[in-house]
């Protein structure tokens, strides 16, 4: 493999890398701008590793894997995540044959498909907020939507989504073209911001997933169209009859936070919440598979680990040698 260093960043030093990977040959990029200066470079189907620390946004126009260190962060191990912040639209043309696939990074800012997007894919990646119009089978995997996550349809498009072992928090819905396919998930309804409409899913499935209303939501019910069916589910923090017209996929009667969330302390989580079942969940609350429903359940458990090596150390010499080399030093992460 050829290792190649851009001109532009040569004589920079930085914690913050990105790497660009085309047809074996790895350029080298510094500082916050690394990720949009090896966009600029990329062509469809190139991979993009970030390593971790915060990264300008940029606007994604091209099919690339684009990884990073990890959403979270835990320094205790020495563990940092990678950040993206700002907008970050993608507008991938829809003639490209390539796929796009985003791994490991955290989006402080908001995450916003422009164009129409197929077959893309978003994992281990945490979401303040997720705008998803136009997409069709998008998949969505091993993910914390945190604030607002919005499934859309334009006039003749159909949206679809699947949702796998992730955390989702106030979907919205707000076309009867779109469908969103949830499987062992946390789902919470949250109270709506001023000027915002209800959380609300009007044609969705939902299957071995909690289901959960937020402390602060004073909203008497959400909203569940008749498009939506709901099966092995669990209700939590609702002191009613919710969704009648979907009861019959709750298949146990509503329940509590202590009752089910490990970390619960009142009607909310911890701040580190991994919204893991506390033991006697585990063994009361299964799926149509006969696991624990939620993010720990099913054929793929929740795992934040990113599925591929990581840039964990980088030195660049501050001087190059007398025949014009610069000495750089890498130290990558293998998956464990």
């Amino acid at each position: 493999m050829l290792l190649s260093l851009s001109a532009a960043s040569v004589c920079a030093q930085s914690s913050l890398i990105a790497t660009l990977s085309h047809e074996g040959e790895v350029s080298l990029y510094y500082g916050a701008s690394a990720l949009q200066q090896a966009h600029e470079a990329a062509t469809h189907g190139d991979v993009i590793t970030l390593s971790s620390g915060t990264f300008t946004s940029v606007k994604i126009t091209k099919a690339i894997t684009l990884r990073g260190a990890g959403m979270f962060s835990d320094v205790e191990n020495n563990v940092y995540s990678t950040v993206v912040g700002g907008y970050f639209d993608i507008s991938i043309p829809e003639t490209v044959a390539e796929n796009l696939t985003i791994e490991g990074i955290d989006f402080s800012g908001t995450l916003r498909v422009v164009n129409k997007l197929y077959d893309a894919t978003f994992q281990k990646c945490k979401f303040t907020n997720l705008e998803a119009r136009d997409v069709h089978n998008l998949k969505i995997v091993h993910c914390y939507g945190m604030y607002k996550t919005t499934i859309n349809s334009t006039s003749g498009f159909n949206s679809t989504v699947s949702v796998v072992n992730s955390y989702i928090a106030s979907p919205q819905q707000y076309s009867g073209t779109s469908s969103v396919d949830f499987t062992n998930c946390v789902i919470q309804f949250r109270l709506p911001a001023n000027g915002e409409g209800p959380d609300d899913l009007t044609a969705a499935v939902l299957k071995n997933s909690i289901i959960v209303k937020s402390w602060q939501s004073t909203t008497s019910k959400e909203y569940f169209s008749n498009n939506v069916t709901v099966q092995r589910c669990v209700a939590v923090n609702y002191d009613y009859n919710v969704w009648e017209k979907t009861a019959g996929g709750f298949a146990y009667p509503a329940a509590s936070f202590q009752e089910v969330f490990k970390t619960a302390i009142g009607d909310m989580w911890t701040g580190s919440e991994t919204y893991e079942l506390t033991d006697e969940a585990k063994n009361k609350y299964l799926g149509l598979d006969g696991t624990e429903i939620g993010m720990h359940g099913g054929n793929f458990p929740f795992d934040s680990k990113t599925s591929a090596p990581q840039i964990t150390k980088f030195n660049v010499a501050t001087k190059s040698t007398v025949d014009g080399k610069l000495s750089v030093d890498i130290e990558v992460k293998g998956v464990e």
